[in-house]
């Protein structure tokens, strides 16, 4: 709510700057605490997993070419990463990658 709203609704007379500055400094004491902020991981306790799609198709045993996704996992704490290349994109091959 704007400084203005607030000096309207408790009736300020006085100076909307001097009002204006104190409730910016006020605001910034009662802001709100981001979840983000109070996040810590302990050593194993997270991981990030992504596909990546290598920018060119891949020579496979049988001579052919695929664009195979590479699972990329990075864990939390100490921001280890790790790929490992999957055959496809289904469920049981992404499982097994981890």
């Amino acid at each position: 709510m704007p400084a203005t709203v607030l000096a309207e609704r408790v009736g300020w007379t006085g100076s909307i700057r001097w009002f204006r500055d104190n409730v910016n400094w006020l605001r910034a004491d009662h802001r709100p605490i981001d979840p983000a902020d109070r996040l810590t991981w302990t050593a194993g306790d997270v991981a990030q997993c992504d596909l990546w799609f290598p920018p060119r198709k891949i020579l496979l045993e049988d001579g052919s070419r695929a664009l195979l996704p590479v699972l990329v996992m990075t864990c939390g704490y100490s921001r280890f990463t790790l790929g490992r290349m999957l055959p496809t994109r289904k469920t049981p091959d992404l499982l097994l990658g981890t």
